[in-house]
């Protein structure tokens, strides 16, 4: 179910879902390869609303091989589940962490994610206050990996 999110481009607000809020965007993204052919990559993801939500990320692993995927997935909206997209994506993908016991699965040496939300503002645009299945929180996460 997609809950809230946050959109860099004005047209994209409130969105197919009703709940996008306009949020600057930055990223930074850096790749550095070694004369043997090494790549290490370090990205740094940043949005930011006006209504206080962020999301940060910042990333370190080298890069691997692309394993190949398709994927299906139908999100329901938040404002009216009734409402549904279905996606269809064949994707590459260079898997940095993994729980299988997959050797070269374990490639990042760097993962760093900060969320702040506020969610008050989400419960009050969709009058969500009144739902008994629905208990919103201001909510800040950090997660860091060694």
């Amino acid at each position: 179910m997609v809950v809230t999110g946050l959109a860099s481009i004005p047209s994209y607000a409130p969105g197919p879902y009703g709940v996008f809020s306009l949020a600057s965007a930055t990223v930074d993204r850096h790749v550095h390869t070694d004369p043997g052919g090494r790549s290490n990559i370090e990205e740094a993801w940043e949005f930011k609303a006006d209504g206080g939500d962020l999301v940060q990320l910042e990333l370190q692993y080298d890069r691997g091989a692309l394993t190949r995927s398709k994927v299906e997935t139908r999100p329901h909206s938040a404002v009216k589940p009734e409402f549904y997209r279905i996606y269809r994506i064949e994707q590459a993908a260079d898997i940095v962490r993994s729980t299988r016991p997959v050797p070269t699965a374990h490639r990042n040496t760097c993962l760093k994610l900060l969320v702040e939300s506020c969610r008050k503002s989400l419960m009050a645009r969709n009058n969500w206050s009144a739902s008994p299945h629905y208990r919103f929180i201001p909510a800040r996460f950090l997660f860091l990996s060694p």
